[in-house]
């Protein structure tokens, strides 16, 4: 059993649907377009993007003890790996305060379009923006109840699965899940060990002497729920007075490019500004010295997942039935 979530961001696909829903002309698009790189460099010049670099390598910094305290079941665990779990989630913080300044200070009049979905698209310029976040979920796999896996891909990381992946036909990852308390190399059979040697290649487990451990972060699924909080908290005033000089100069370019009768569509025009925000926010954070992207961008950064053993799954389950 499976089930999948996603986020793709590729530029062309977009960009045969222009024509049905912004009817403009081709400078209109065109400056429109434009908020993709205008939107980058006036987040650089206003400080937004080097507010990154100083103001979340402190709260990063302050927050460190925090971030190395959560949970996780590995047998060791590094800040680099945290960081990239976390890093969609930090970029996300800032499009989201970009977005509640422009609702709450620029667009606070136009009403939303009431229909059930929108259509949008821009031309392509010939960049790839393909960043984005996939999750599948397994049950009764090597001995746990439940398993969700998440990855992440972006300029600088390669994805270890694709959506909707069958987690109990992968052997790399079964054997991620069979040495999260260590597996003793001795135990494993020939094929077994020809797997291993592909899993520890691309990150999913880790050799020490004669045991194999898991590389990739692990939690419970019970702890799910705050695997994200401290990055989250990065939305409550922290971005405030940079995502508003931000979201003033796209605010100006919007209402400049769309046509009136299309403004109560300024949402997706934010969201077509936001697309280089996940690539622009990693690359400040690799000049700072904050994450190390892999070599050659497959390695346990940016791939995780969370497990509930049938322990835990069966005294739920007595529980339920009890309030019942």
């Amino acid at each position: 059993m499976t089930s999948c979530e996603a986020k793709p961001l590729h530029g062309g696909l977009r960009a045969i649907l222009l024509a049905k829903s912004f009817p403009c002309t081709e400078e209109q698009s065109s400056g429109l377009l434009a908020a993709l790189t205008v939107t980058e460099c006036e987040t650089r010049k206003s400080g937004g993007l080097l507010f990154y670099r100083s103001g979340v390598s402190k709260y990063i910094e302050d927050h460190k003890t925090e971030y190395l305290a959560f949970p996780y079941l590995n047998r060791q665990v590094d800040m680099n790996l945290i960081l990239w779990q976390q890093v969609f989630n930090i970029a996300d913080a800032f499009a989201y305060c970009v977005r509640r300044a422009m609702a709450r200070n620029h667009f606070s009049n136009v009403a939303e379009p009431k229909r059930p979905f929108s259509i949008f698209g821009y031309v392509d310029n010939g960049k790839d923006y393909g960043a984005g976040r996939d999750g599948v979920d397994a049950l009764n796999v090597c001995g746990f109840a439940s398993v969700h896996l998440e990855n992440i891909y972006v300029n600088r990381i390669k994805k270890h699965f694709h959506c909707g992946i069958n987690v109990s036909n992968d052997p790399q990852i079964q054997l991620a899940l069979e040495a999260i308390d260590g597996l003793d190399i001795a135990c494993l059979s020939e094929r077994e060990k020809e797997q291993a040697v592909k899993a520890i290649e691309c990150g999913y487990l880790l050799r020490d002497g004669n045991m194999l451990y898991t590389k990739i972060l692990v939690n419970t699924l019970s702890d799910c729920s705050r695997l994200f909080d401290l990055s989250n908290a990065l939305q409550t005033g922290y971005f405030d007075d940079d995502a508003e000089t931000v979201a003033s100069k796209l605010a100006a370019l919007i209402k400049k490019a769309v046509p009136d009768h299309l403004l109560g569509e300024w949402r997706y025009a934010n969201q077509l500004a936001n697309l280089p925000i996940y690539d622009a926010v990693i690359e400040c954070l690799i000049d700072k010295g904050i994450l190390t992207p892999p070599e050659d961008g497959i390695e346990a950064e940016g791939c995780w997942m969370s497990v509930e053993n049938k322990g835990i799954a069966e005294s739920n389950r007595m529980v339920a039935l009890g309030n019942s």
